[in-house]
């Protein structure tokens, strides 16, 4: 369990964690083992200190450790605030399935760049097929975390590439980046704020002519990211920020 030092509207120093429970009422007693692990073993946090907390919905919370102890955390809530973090853009990363550390490296940027969805994509060139969905989400939680977020990304399932496509159909637009594409990313006309954006990284070895043509007839839109080629998590790192950010 990763947990990030971050300045409060006081200025303290503070460290913060998401819960996957509500915040409500003056006392929140905190038995996730991970987070009580944190608090009581590494941190060796004493009543009386201070932290803030995320619901995950969006919400943070300020609060004073009440009681401590190796199996649970009582909190009293001292303010609840609406997470300040969150980008507006509602974008959605689907990655062709990369070698194990690149796609935990691709979670965990995209994460911290804002992407409200992560979808592993079984590509015609996917070496690796599988995915280490409890690594992945623990990595997508602490990066959320580290980064101030209120909400974790939604890692989805490994799909196929028809599959995936299929569910694409009801975002704003699709952007599908291609290093021979004829059009910049900064050219693709810009979609409402509250349409979704589907960000498409092909594999290690790039999409084949039958998933571009597969594209090309769902619409998609064709973008490059600048003169030279980018590594596939180097990729989907740039395109989530200028996506969140253009």
């Amino acid at each position: 369990m990763g947990c990030c030092v971050i300045l409060f509207a006081n200025m303290k120093k503070m460290h913060r964690f998401i819960v996957d429970q509500p915040l409500v009422g003056p006392v929140v007693s905190i038995t996730d083992t991970e987070i009580v692990h944190q608090l009581f073993v590494v941190l060796r946090m004493k009543p009386g200190e201070q932290i803030v907390l995320c619901d995950g919905t969006g919400m943070d919370a300020l609060v004073t450790i009440a009681e401590i102890s190796k199996k649970r955390v009582d909190v009293r809530i001292e303010k609840r605030m609406k997470n300040s973090a969150e980008p507006p853009t509602n974008a959605i990363l689907y990655c062709a399935v990369l070698k194990r550390e690149n796609f935990e490296y691709v979670t965990q940027k995209a994460t911290e760049v804002g992407v409200a969805e992560i979808v592993p994509v079984r590509s015609e060139r996917t070496v690796k097929l599988d995915v280490k969905m409890d690594r992945i989400a623990k990595i997508a939680r602490e990066a959320a975390e580290q980064s101030g977020r209120g909400r974790v990304p939604i890692v989805h399932p490994p799909m196929s590439f028809e599959e995936a496509v299929s569910s694409a159909q009801n975002n704003g637009v699709n952007v599908f980046f291609e290093p021979m594409a004829d059009v910049p990313f900064e050219a693709i006309p810009k979609r409402r704020a509250d349409e979704p954006i589907g960000i498409w990284i092909g594999p290690e070895g790039g999409w084949t002519e039958a998933e571009i043509a597969a594209a090309k007839a769902a619409k998609m839109r064709a973008a490059r990211l600048g003169k030279t080629v980018l590594r596939a998590e180097t990729a989907a790192t740039v395109a989530s920020f200028l996506a969140i950010n253009s």
